[in-house]
């Protein structure tokens, strides 16, 4: 979950402050900004890291399944 945060945090920050400001001064809603110009800049950030996230917690299940294989224990019953 760690590294979606950071990522996350990284996307949103990236986004730069100048252009909410230009679309409030045209007029837009503060959630139509977000949702419409924000979502569209930070999503390409946060959908890497959602995916280095993903990979790394199905290396972390799969290191204990390997590690502790015992056919009734919680990992493998998972699996």
């Amino acid at each position: 979950m760690g590294y979606y945060v950071l990522g996350a945090v990284a996307a949103f920050d990236a986004v730069p402050a100048i252009l909410q400001k230009q679309a409030a001064l045209l007029g837009l809603p503060p959630a139509k900004i977000f949702s419409a110009r924000h979502a569209a800049a930070f999503a390409p950030g946060t959908r890497g890291r959602l995916s280095i996230a993903w990979v790394r917690a199905i290396g972390e299940f799969g290191a204990v399944v390997v590690t502790a294989y015992y056919p009734s224990g919680m990992p493998v019953q998972l699996w």
